[in-house]
């Protein structure tokens, strides 16, 4: 193998000069791709919560095509995840053909003991909370695969880790929902596909409007969730944050 310290300053700086020139190009492309987001399109899940609008506000404040849907949201499209997932897909196909960004953000909070809990209920929380995340994503996946590109953004909470009383039955929806990330990462990381899950604690919304024992000056405001989605939708390097918790200040 040649040495190139042995043939002279001039080989060297025409190295150098090659090598600079290559890292350059390369972060220009990365740096329009960053920029260029007038084209991209989001589904979002869960818009009329709290969480799902201050993620809805931010990605359109990058001019982001973002098609929404909840129970009840104004200006997206109806749907109940329990049962309209069919429905709730080839409409997205529709309004804006295979999302760039997928954020599941819709979610149930059921806070009752495992023994007062009805088959119902147990169905309805992993239904919104799991099923619709998988069965959301496996429609789109082949499409995303295919594009070799896509973000997928499930919003998880602080029980993926830890659980308390009274919520078993959301523990172990949340604990799904972590499993089906860390595999699903695993299966599409080579097509492109970046996938995350945002956990926070205890957040700011109407799901904690009657919990008296929160300090409310210490909840998550919705905002810090969705300043973290763009966070993440900002990364394209080799780099990947794939799990991020947000924790309360003084804890729980």
């Amino acid at each position: 193998m040649d040495d190139i310290s042995g043939m002279g300053g001039s080989a060297a700086a025409v190295l150098s000069q090659i090598q600079q020139q290559r890292r350059a190009e390369s972060m220009d492309k990365t740096l329009k791709r960053k920029d260029d987001t007038a084209h991209r399109t989001a589904l979002v899940t869960g818009a009329s919560g709290g969480i799902g609008r201050a993620i809805c506000a931010s990605l359109e404040a990058k001019g982001i095509k973002v098609c929404k849907t909840s129970t009840s949201v104004e200006d997206g499209i109806l749907a109940d995840l329990r049962y309209d997932i069919y429905h709730l897909c080839h409409a997205v196909l529709r309004e804006i053909g295979t999302p760039d960004i997928i954020i599941n953000s819709a979610g149930s909070l059921p806070r009752e003991s495992i023994i007062k809990t009805t088959d119902e209920e147990i169905h309805d929380a992993f239904a919104v909370n799991v099923f619709s995340v998988m069965r959301i994503c496996r429609f789109f996946l082949s499409n995303m695969m295919e594009r070799r590109s896509g973000y997928i953004i499930n919003i998880g909470s602080s029980s993926c880790y830890a659980a308390a009383a009274n919520r078993s039955l959301y523990a172990a929806t949340k604990h799904a929902l972590l499993g089906f990330t860390r595999a699903l990462d695993a299966e599409v990381w080579k097509y492109g596909i970046r996938v995350h899950i945002i956990s926070p604690e205890s957040v700011n919304t109407s799901m904690h409007i009657d919990t008296p024992t929160y300090d409310r000056e210490t909840l998550i405001l919705p905002q810090e969730l969705a300043d973290a989605v763009m966070y993440l939708l900002k990364a394209e390097g080799p780099g990947i944050v794939t799990e991020l918790k947000i924790n309360r200040l003084g804890g729980r």
